[in-house]
Parts: structure tokens; C-alpha cells; sequence
């Protein structure tokens, strides 16, 4: 037999100036990275995986050649760890944690040689044959062997780059006192921090380690995931004086899920949102984002329908997707951190790439477009308008099912230019008011101080709180008993007093002018207030109680000196943006608002013909189903489908969502939730289930398929239990214990670090939240 030993005729070879490949195993492989990246890496040898294959055969003549190895290159008067290094250990998508041996603190030829053999024994140990069967992993065990100096630690750990669960863009530290076999093994409870955008966002209240060695460890592991171009943890030792790092891998199980947030919804597309609302506005209103980022980004496949998701018939907004369009730009995806609402997440940080410079021409393009994009809307403002005014003086009584779906169809496209209209122009707005004020600040000018509406004589036609303003002084002007009386008739009240005939009158009008608007602009089902006017007069009533308005200044009257050129042009830029945006916001309003009677006349034809029970369950349906049932009645019992989702609307009504959903799948809801424990997340997912609690290894016939294993810790021999497991809690673990590991390589939600776990009972249902370390309990 020919022995596969080194071209220096050895089984055993330094790590440092070895060359790259699967002789060194996974570990070898990934500590010879680290080490050339220039992280501290104790001195470490190798014994390959030739050695190995060839022990297969003759064993006694492979560890003679070993021992003279031994004796050659390692020092006898130090201390090693002999660390297992397989081919298929450390994968992204399994790690084989724990199911090979490791042997600590061991000196001399004897005892290196004998834990060698136990880590070569291992490999085709029950353990690891059951894990690789249930991980559906057939591929032949290579196994190379580490021997690394043994660095006698104060604390060890584990260091995330990315959080392993959610994906965010935030580094996790683990600790523990002595030997990093507590954490991995043992599943001890660590001390843990969360740092983001270098803020310690979680720490101990009494750290372990100083602030410097943490930030050591969060910056090496920041920089080993730039050199390395995917998200890693990494193990490291701290002896007290020296931080040193001794393995290195891409997290295992590292799921990228979507990461959903209504933190902008909430203001433009808040609450309840019917199915027939949801399938017009968010490919309109999608639509017209996409057609901007489309400007700034070139062609792409962006679907507008993925960029948001209903969750319970609320709104949230793909923030991943939308980081990727961040991304392309030249903006690190993370920047949606900050449009999520993390206080901490700091500011974007604009970093160009190849990509960013070929898009820069595009760029200037597009900022030279809208330059001029008030002329733009000077333009199209009286097109939209008069094709509104056109179709809003239809008489849809008389027009067929046909016309009124074409009617539908041409108002879509009419609002498709309308929503990009009222897309853009807030955002200009935005921007020549920030421009503005940084031209305030160098004057140390307090924009505070200013009214930037003074003189805009027009803006009354297209903002309704300055009409209901003026009425809400007429109201108050009123003596005392007949406000009483209008609170207690209402408009009744000012009809049958001629003292009344004035605000009267400015309500009539105003609801001519304003009628179109309701509590939500973006949803038509919302009753608009020339449905309810009683509305109208309930917010004439509430201006008419508030204080007066606070007297801003002109810019004039707040700047002591003649305001120089580039302070005058921003002033005027950002005047005459805040009109555009109200008089586009207004129109837009009022053309969407006229989906309204169009689909409430579809509806009253379905009821004529025994399809709905009455015109405003049309709202129930989608646009795509109306459409079905129109042309084909393609859709069998649509009045049992809208009675279904009425109910479910209803019974949904009064939940509580989270304001960031992590996945796809939407969150659990309770509405018997006695009581709840909190732990540390460290696999995602949600789950339902009874509770099994799990003491020992001699309960393992407890533990039913999908139920919940409730634990006090893990180790490797519990890896069979968790085949069957629906989710996992543990009183102790953090990232790197076995339980965490091995649940997010099978998919299942596990919480831990979960004080007081072990005292629920059998059979109790809970749900597991693995996004947030919650673990719910139900009323039983």
C-alpha cells in the first residue's frame, strides 16, 4: 500500500506556509484563511486527512510514522487541543457540531497520539452516523485532525458578524468563564452583548470582559466577514492578556429571511386593508416606486407585489427587497435598519462601487429631470384633473358591466401617472426643505421660527386644515349655548339657526371642494365625508377648541441681514414644493377616491343578480375575482367567501402586530394568552405545539413528533430528541450550545436562556416565537 504522506514524507505539517486544499480538513482549511488574513491564531498542526484514509488499512504503521512526526515538530513541554477537521464539518448548511471528538489540555507524544486515534475514531462513531442520516448526508467522512497550542483561557466565546437568526446587521459576543466547551458543549448560559452600528445594544450589567477586548473581538469579526465575503462566526480564546482566535467558519443554517416593516405603512397605509383596496393600491402605489427606482437603477425584475406583504390585513413593507435596491445604488442593504425605526442603527453610509460609478450618468440624468419637474406638473396637473372631472361626471347607472370594468381600467391608468406624481414630489419637497434648513443652520437661522405657507395665496384650494381652521374660529366665535347646541343636534343645529347661515354655508362649500377625502386617502373603502358630513362639522368643532395657531415668521422678518443667493433659492425651491405637494396630494385624493363609486355600482349589479348580498361587500373581493366573476362567474359561492373574510377581519380586528415581522409566515396570534417567558432567540421560526418537559436522557420516550422539548441544556447525545421536535426551549445555551446549532440546521424555532422553563407542565400549549425569545402560553 502506498502511504499518502506530504511531499516532506509526513502525515503531520505546520498550518503556517501550508497550501490551501481538502488535505487540511474544513477547520484546517478556514484556520490557514484566518491566519493569512493576519488574525492571532495559536500555532497549529495538522495531521491530514492522507493520514486518515491510510489508518484505515494499517493503523499501527500510520501511528509510528505519526509519533516520529510528533516528536519532530511539536514541543513536548506545552499543552495541545486536538480538534476534529472533516471534510464535511462546518458546511453552511450542516456543521456536524459536536459529533466528533475533541480532546483539551493535552501534552506529551502518548497522550497526543491517543486522542488522534479517538478523534480518527469518531468519524464512524453511532453518533455521528445517526446525525449524518438524519441530515441526509451521504457523503464519505475525510478526517483531518488539529493540534493547536492550548491557550489556558480566563473567558472563551463565540462571535457572530451577522445575527444568525434575522439576519440583521448587528455582531453578537458570547462568553464564557474557562474553557469555550461550556458554551459549545455544555450549553452553558454566556454572558451576551449585541452591538449595532458600534453601540452595545445588549450587554450584562456587569461585563466580564473590558470594552476593548469586545471591541477587538466585534471589529476582527466584522473584518473576517468583509475579507471572507460571507457572514461568520468564530470562536476565540482570552487568556487575560492576548485575544486569540481558533476556528472560523460561515455561519451555519444562515437563512437570509425577509424582513418585513410597517413602520412606513402605519402612515400611508394603516390598519385593517380590505382584499379589493390591497389588489389596486399596491401594484398603483408599488408601481410608481418601482417606476423611480427603475430611473436611478436601470432595468431590473423588481415585482411591485413583492415589495409589500398583508400580514393579518395589515400592511408591511418588504425591507429586504427594498435593501437590495439600496444596495444597487451603492447604499449598504442594512440602511433599512434605519427606515425600520432602530434608533441605533446609525446613518447610511454612502460607500460607491463599480456598479455606483456606471450608474452615475443615469443619476445625473435623473437629477437634471427633476430639476425641472415642477414644469413637468405644471403640465400634467390640468390633464389628470380634467380626466378626473370627465369621469367623475359619468352616470354609471347607465353604463353596462362591460364599461364600468373599462372605467376601472381607464381610471388605473390615469392614477398610475398620479401616484408617481405624488410620489416624486413629497420627496422633492423633503429634500429642498432639508436644503433649506442647512442653509438655516449656517445662519444659525432656527427653522422653527418660520412659516414657510406666508403668502402662499392658493394653498387654501388643496389643504383642508386651513379651511376647517378658518371655521373652527367661526365656530368658536358662537355664543356658548348655541355651540352647545350644535354639539348635542349637529348639522341639524345650524340649519335651524340663522345665525349659523355663515359657517353653514363654508361647510356646504367646503365639502364641495373637500368631500373627497376620508380618514385614509389611500383606502376608497373608507367612507369619504360627502357620505358623512357630520364628520366635517365633528372637525370644524375640534379646530374651534384647539389653540391658535402659533404666527411664524417670514424669512424676512427671521434673517437679521439681506438673505444671500443660495439661502433665497432653497427658500423658494422649498415654498414652492410644499404647494406642489399639497395641490398633487389633493388631486391625487380625489381621482384615486373615484374607484369608490365605480366599484359600489359593480357592486349593487352582483347584488341584482344574486352574486353578493349588498354593494359594499364588493370591498371583499379582489379586483382579479370581481374580474372572474364578471366575465366567467368563474368563482363558485363568493357570497360564503366574503362572509369569510368579513368575519376574519372582524375577529382581527383588535390584535396587536409586531411593528417588524422576521419571514414569510405570519406571526401567531393569542387572544387567551396567559402568561409568557422571554429568552435569548436563537433559531427562527414559529411554532404552536404542547409543551414535553425533558429532564434527562432517560425521558427521551416522552417526546412525541411535533411537540415542544422543553430542556435544561443540551449536548451532543441529545441530538436524536430533536429529529422530532416541533421547537426547542432551553433554560441555558446561547448561539453556539448543540440545541441552538442543530435547530436551526432542521429548520425549528428555539429559544434559550429561558428562566423558569422547566417548571411548565406536560401538555401545555405554548407558542415559540424564535424571532423574538418568546415563548407564549396559552389558557388551557
Amino acid at each position: 500500500m502506498r502511504l499518502k504522506r506530504n511531499a516532506g514524507g509526513r502525515y503531520l505539517i505546520p498550518l503556517e506556509g501550508a497550501r490551501e486544499g481538502g488535505y487540511l480538513g474544513s477547520k484546517g482549511l478556514n484556520l490557514l484563511r484566518l491566519e493569512r488574513l493576519g488574525f492571532h491564531v495559536p500555532r497549529t498542526f495538522v495531521v491530514t486527512t492522507g493520514a486518515y484514509s491510510d489508518q484505515l488499512n494499517s493503523r499501527e504503521e500510520v501511528m509510528t510514522f505519526l509519533r516520529a512526526d510528533i516528536e519532530m515538530l511539536i514541543d513536548q513541554g506545552k499543552s495541545y487541543a486536538i480538534r476534529s477537521s472533516a471534510n464535511v464539518e462546518d458546511r453552511p448548511d450542516r456543521s456536524f457540531a459536536g459529533q466528533f471528538e475533541t480532546r483539551l489540555d493535552v501534552s506529551g507524544t502518548d497522550e497526543i497520539l491517543s486522542a488522534v486515534g479517538d478523534v480518527w475514531d469518531s468519524a464512524t462513531s453511532a453518533k455521528a452516523i445517526e446525525y449524518a442520516r438524519a441530515m441526509d448526508s451521504d457523503d464519505p467522512v475525510e478526517m483531518a485532525v488539529l493540534v493547536q497550542e492550548y491557550v489556558k483561557p480566563e473567558y472563551s466565546g463565540v462571535s457572530f458578524s451577522r445575527n444568525p437568526v434575522t439576519g440583521l446587521n448587528e455582531s453578537v459576543i458570547e462568553a464564557v468563564e474557562g474553557s469555550g466547551e461550556n458554551l459549545v458543549q455544555r450549553g452553558e448560559t454566556p454572558f451576551r452583548w449585541v452591538n449595532r452600528a458600534g453601540h452595545f445594544v445588549i450587554e450584562p450589567e456587569e461585563s466580564p470582559l473590558d470594552l476593548p477586548v469586545l471591541e477587538s473581538i466585534m471589529k476582527g469579526t466584522r473584518e473576517m466577514e468583509t475579507r471572507q465575503g460571507n457572514p461568520v462566526d468564530a470562536e476565540w480564546v482570552f487568556d487575560g492578556k492576548v485575544l486569540h482566535w481558533v476556528q472560523m467558519r460561515e455561519i451555519t443554517a444562515f437563512r437570509s429571511v425577509n424582513i418585513y416593516s410597517n413602520r412606513i405603512s402605519k402612515e400611508f397605509l394603516p390598519g385593517i386593508i380590505k382584499p379589493l383596496v390591497w389588489s389596486v393600491n399596491i401594484p398603483l402605489v408599488n408601481g410608481a416606486w418601482v417606476r423611480l427606482f427603475t430611473e436611478l437603477i436601470g432595468p431590473n425584475d423588481i415585482d411591485p407585489m413583492t415589495l409589500a406583504k398583508s400580514f393579518y390585513y395589515r400592511a408591511y413593507f418588504n425591507m429586504g427587497a427594498i435593501g437590495q435596491i439600496f444596495q444597487a445604488m451603492g447604499f449598504p442593504k442594512d440602511s433599512i435598519e434605519m427606515l425600520m425605526g432602530f434608533e441605533d442603527a446609525g446613518r447610511p453610509v454612502f460607500k460607491p462601487n463599480p456598479r455606483t460609478i456606471r450608474l452615475m450618468p443615469r443619476w445625473m440624468g435623473v437629477g437634471l429631470d427633476k430639476i425641472t419637474f415642477s414644469s413637468r406638473i405644471e403640465v400634467m396637473y390640468p390633464l389628470l384633473r380634467d380626466s378626473y372631472v370627465s369621469m367623475a361626471s359619468k352616470d354609471l347607472e347607465l353604463m353596462t358591466e362591460g364599461e364600468l370594468i373599462d372605467a376601472v381600467e381607464r381610471l388605473y391608468e390615469i392614477n398610475r401617472e398620479m401616484a408617481y406624481l405624488n410620489v416624486v414630489t413629497p420627496l422633492l419637497a423633503n429634500l429642498y426643505a432639508q436644503m433649506f434648513k442647512v442653509q438655516l443652520k449656517k445662519r444659525n437661522l432656527n427653522f422653527e421660527e418660520l412659516d414657510l405657507t406666508m403668502g402662499l395665496e392658493d394653498l387654501h384650494l388643496y389643504d383642508p386644515s386651513i379651511r376647517l381652521r378658518s371655521m373652527g374660529s367661526l365656530y368658536h366665535e358662537l355664543p356658548p349655548e348655541l355651540r352647545n347646541d350644535i354639539d348635542k343636534k349637529g348639522l341639524s343645529a345650524l340649519k335651524d339657526n340663522q345665525s349659523c347661515r355663515i359657517l353653514s354655508d363654508e361647510i356646504t362649500s367646503f365639502i364641495e371642494d373637500f368631500g373627497h377625502f376620508s380618514e385614509s386617502g389611500n383606502d376608497f373603502s373608507s367612507v369619504p365625508w360627502r357620505e358623512n358630513p357630520e364628520v366635517v362639522l365633528n372637525m370644524v368643532v375640534q379646530y374651534g377648541s384647539a389653540e391658535g395657531r402659533r404666527e411664524g415668521k417670514s424669512l424676512e422678518e427671521l434673517a437679521a441681514e439681506r438673505p444671500g443667493l443660495m439661502l433665497r433659492w432653497t427658500y423658494k425651491r422649498a415654498r414652492q414644493f410644499m404647494f406642489q405637494r399639497d395641490r398633487i396630494s389633493s388631486l391625487f385624493t380625489f381621482g384615486y377616491g373615484l374607484f369608490r363609486p365605480l366599484f359600489l355600482e359593480l357592486g349593487t349589479r352582483l347584488v341584482t343578480q344574486g352574486v353578493l348580498m349588498e354593494p359594499h361587500d364588493v370591498f371583499y373581493l379582489t379586483w382579479e375575482e370581481i374580474l372572474t366573476i364578471v366575465r366567467s362567474k368563474g368563482i363558485a359561492d363568493p357570497m360564503s367567501l366574503v362572509d369569510e373574510r368579513r368575519s376574519e377581519i372582524e375577529s382581527l380586528s383588535n390584535i396587536e402586530l409586531p411593528g417588524i415581522i422576521f419571514g414569510d409566515d405570519p406571526p401567531p396570534v393569542m387572544e387567551r394568552e396567559i402568561g409568557k417567558l422571554k429568552g435569548t432567540p436563537t433559531s427562527g421560526g414559529y411554532y404552536e405545539g404542547p409543551v414535553r418537559v425533558i429532564g434527562s436522557i432517560n425521558e427521551f420516550s416522552k417526546a412525541g413528533r411535533g411537540d415542544v422539548l422543553v430542556i435544561p441544556f443540551s449536548d451532543v447525545a441529545w441530538t436524536p430528541l430533536f429529529s422530532r421536535a416541533g421547537a426547542i426551549v432551553a433554560e441555558s445555551g446561547g448561539f453556539l450550545s448543540h440545541s441552538s446549532i442543530v435547530a436551526r440546521e432542521y429548520g425549528i424555532p428555539a429559544v434559550v436562556s429561558v428562566p423558569g422553563a422547566m417548571e411548565l407542565e406536560d401538555g401545555t400549549i405554548v407558542t415559540v416565537d424564535g424571532y423574538n425569545g418568546l415563548v407564549r402560553i396559552h389558557e388551557r
